[in-house]
């Protein structure tokens, strides 16, 4: 599992995974939601294509650790308690989860939405998840 984001640090960027999970959870809801509907991507797209009911899925881990940039896991609720501000300014009508952020850090981080829940709720499998980040990082100057 990839770490929880710490505060911003002034001029790095950093990709944040915010899932559509409250804190404590994770993993487990898309077990369960997987074995008793068969659609955990109901609860959390993200969680149903990056994760199998025992953790990351080897692929997307792979993807993650080759970026140039520090990749971060955040529940919803971590994430609105932590970027509040950043988000209210960046998202003034509110941003849906789960989604892909790029937080540029400093003491007011600056947040880059890559990949919305509408996008993550249509995209078919991980390959096509894995190709949509690579472009818009490459857009916003990353390397993917």
């Amino acid at each position: 599992m990839f770490p929880r984001a710490p505060e911003p640090i002034p001029g790095q960027r950093a990709l944040l995974l915010v899932d559509n999970v409250p804190s404590g959870f994770g993993p487990a809801v898309v077990f369960w939601c997987r074995l008793f509907s068969g659609r955990a991507s109901a609860v959390c797209p993200l969680r149903a294509l990056t994760y199998s009911p025992i953790g990351m899925r080897a692929r997307w881990r792979r993807y993650l650790a080759k970026l140039d940039v520090p990749v971060y896991s955040l529940h919803r609720d971590a994430f609105d308690r932590r970027y509040a501000k950043a988000a209210t300014k960046a998202f003034p009508d509110g941003v849906a989860f789960p989604c892909l952020v790029l937080v540029e850090g400093g003491q007011a981080p600056a947040l880059r939405l890559i990949v919305s829940a509408e996008e993550l709720a249509s995209i078919p499998d991980r390959e096509s998840l894995i190709d949509l980040v690579s472009e818009r990082l490459v857009a916003r100057g990353t390397q993917a």
